[in-house]
This record gives structure tokens, sequence and C-alpha cells, in this order.
């Protein structure tokens, strides 16, 4: 079983085309969606993971494999925040452990502020199929 597990993921969200912000961004989104009308209506979404192409339980390659995808398309995505779309970098760490985390380098912060995007965590607990005791999860 694994310890760890961690994706990271540029995501925007907003009233936009999301063929045009792979136009833009000149990427191949890792997922979008249209926007919906209805019960539940939402914008459009454009995802950008480094789930297909980085094999790490740290943080850090997966957000330099973002980051190295994004920053040579800075003035592209400055323009579409400008314009009203919502972007952020989304990591999600899931473990079977109750200690430790992730460690983000100052570099890395660095870039993310200079792109202006903020960087959002979850965390998520894995449950240990190997303990069969009855004890609540941490």
């Amino acid at each position: 079983m694994v310890d760890t597990e961690v994706s990271v993921a540029l995501w925007l969200f907003g009233d936009f085309d999301p063929d045009e912000i792979s136009r833009l961004l000149e990427l191949t989104p890792s997922s979008q969606g249209q926007p919906r009308t209805g019960r539940w209506p939402r914008g459009a979404s454009w995802t950008l993971s480094s789930d297909d192409h980085v094999k790490s339980d740290l943080f850090e390659p997966h957000i330099e494999w973002v980051l190295a995808s994004v920053e040579p398309r800075a003035t592209a995505l400055a323009k579409l925040i400008s314009g009203g779309a919502e972007a952020h970098i989304n990591c999600d760490w899931s473990s079977v452990g109750s200690s430790g985390g992730p460690v983000i380098s100052v570099e890395s912060m660095s870039r993310l502020t200079a792109l202006g995007l903020p960087l959002v965590i979850s965390f998520y607990a894995i449950r240990d199929e190997s303990d069969e005791s009855d004890a609540a999860p941490c």
C-alpha cells in the first residue's frame, strides 16, 4: 500500500471557453468543463495536472512541473486572471500516517507569487487496510 499520494494542478475557473484557455496558454489541459446552467450552475473549468507526468510522493517535483509548464506563459496567464478568471495551484496530500506533511521551497513559493497564484493544500486520510484495529482514524 502507498503511504502517501500527491497531486498538484493549476486550476482555472470562470466565465470563459475552455478551448480558448488552451489556445491562449498553448497547453493541453488534463481536464476541462463547460459552463453549466440549471439547478447547480457553475462557470467553466480548466486544469493542468502533474498526475501523469510526475511520479513522486513529494510536492516539490509536482509543483516544479506545473511551474515549468506555466511560467513561459506568464503573460497569457496574467491576462486571463486580470480578465476575471480565478486561478490557483491545488495540492492534494493523501496519507496513511498522522504526522509529516508537505515541504514547499522558498524558491517555489517565490515563483508562485510572481505568477500571482495562491496555493491551496487539501489533506486527506487514507485508511490503512492492513490495520485491523477498531481505533478511530486520527
